[in-house]
């Protein structure tokens, strides 16, 4: 897969004004807190999601964000924290690499899948900023370890990946494809571009191929028979990683088709998505309805989106991405920052015996008369008392992203996109 654009080489990057405040408040309020890391570290302790819970996707979500805000801050302290971080998650391993926040008695269900990958998508993100290589090499035999003991039960001729969710069909666990993809790449063993072959050809879901209907470009997303749009997107994020790593060029064509629907369909005016719950709904028709609700644009469409975007813009170089980008990014990204450190009111009033914490991300983005800060996506409560959610998890990827956008090296030079105050330092193509 050849790329029409790419990153900067040897990037430093110092940005002023709103983002450089957004990059500080992400780090103070999340990234460079210990409690948390330990905390989310924790639900792979026991089953902790019997529940059928999504707890253990936190640790993977934010240690994502965190290695993208650490490429641009260069803070030690960080880095630290990030090396703990990992040994500590790489620790919870169970003799035959698996790490899972569900008890063997009730994996490959629900959203066991889905916090899997998150683990082994945290760690190889971690992988492109590690300084060390006897760390790196332990990392990747972990994640090796957690994919093989993935494969034991799922595959051809085994469990289908998209039977071990009985959410959303299948969708949730399909997504698995970009860390299995990026695995595959970092490899080069085939087992793992053989898995990844078999994720692609189920399609996503047990009721419709996601992949051959966006490659077919018939239908526009909210009319797939499943609509949940962070996960969908998620999905089409390792469809690129897999055309990556080998698969069929044809894949790329549905990959820029269903971007283009989204914007065409789905795309509102401060950037967001579905204005119905999390789901595409059309939004770009229905975002001014008043009867919408406050449950709304959910931040991990939003930053998903984002970053899908940016992958979008690398491959094609087309400026509508870039522009897509930056709407998303000002309106409903920055706005979702919780910088006033609300509590969400029904936290208080239905929980008392809860430890109150503002949460550095609202989950919802209000259109029409509201108010910020309605609901919290992904809510669980963790065995301390303590709370967390999936958007706030989220969110730091989506500033982290900021510099893989900004600029960009082109052919001929370098391309600006976002005009972002501060100073940059790279290497021009002829050096």
């Amino acid at each position: 897969m050849k790329e029409t654009l790419s990153l900067l080489p040897r990037l430093r990057a110092e940005y002023r004004g709103v983002i450089s405040e957004a990059f500080r408040f992400v780090a103070g309020a999340q990234l460079l807190r210990p409690d948390l890391w330990r905390r989310f570290v924790d639900q792979f302790s026991v089953d902790a999601d019997a529940d059928a819970g999504w707890r253990g996707e936190y640790w993977g979500k934010m240690m994502r964000g965190a290695c993208l805000v650490y490429a641009y801050s260069q803070d030690a302290e960080l880095y630290r924290l990030l090396c703990g971080t990992v040994r500590d998650m790489m620790g919870r391993a169970e003799p035959d690499g698996r790490i899972s926040s569900y008890g063997r008695a009730h994996e490959l269900e629900h959203w066991d899948v889905w916090c899997r990958k998150y683990v082994m998508l945290g760690m190889e993100y971690f992988l492109e900023i590690c300084r060390e290589d006897d760390l790196r090499q332990e990392i990747l035999a972990s994640v090796r370890g957690q994919a093989d003991a993935l494969m034991e039960r799922v595959g051809p001729g085994k469990m289908p990946i998209t039977s071990t969710s009985r959410f959303w069909r299948g969708l949730n666990s399909s997504s698995v494809l970009e860390p299995i993809a990026r695995l595959a790449g970092l490899t080069g063993e085939k087992k793992y571009r053989e898995f990844a072959d078999h994720i692609v050809s189920s399609g996503g879901t047990e009721v419709g191929n996601i992949f051959r209907l966006a490659l077919e470009d018939e239908l526009l997303p909210y009319q797939y028979p499943i609509t949940k749009a962070y996960e969908m997107i998620s999905c089409f994020e390792g469809l690129m990683e897999y055309v990556r790593i080998g698969g069929d060029e044809k894949w790329l064509t549905a990959v820029v088709s269903f971007a283009d629907r989204v914007l065409e369909s789905d795309f509102t005016v401060i950037g967001g998505c579905g204005c119905t719950h999390e789901l595409f709904d059309h939004s770009t028709v229905r975002q001014a309805n008043t009867t919408n609700g406050a449950i709304q644009q959910e931040t991990c469409v939003t930053v998903t989106l984002m970053k899908f975007l940016q992958r979008v813009h690398l491959l094609t170089g087309e400026a509508k991405y870039a522009d897509a980008f930056e709407r998303a990014l000002y309106n409903a990204y920055l706005g979702a920052l919780n910088t006033e450190g609300v509590i969400e009111p029904s936290i208080a009033k239905d929980h008392p015996d809860w430890v109150l914490e503002a949460l550095p991300f609202d989950s919802y983005s209000p259109l029409t008369a509201g108010t910020r800060g309605n609901g919290i996506g992904g809510l669980k409560l963790m065995r301390d008392n303590h709370y967390y959610g999936c958007c706030a998890c989220i969110g730091a990827a989506g500033i982290g992203c900021v510099p893989r956008m900004a600029a960009l090296r082109a052919a001929d030079g370098i391309l600006l996109n976002l005009y972002i105050p501060g100073e940059l330092q790279t290497e021009t193509p002829g050096g």
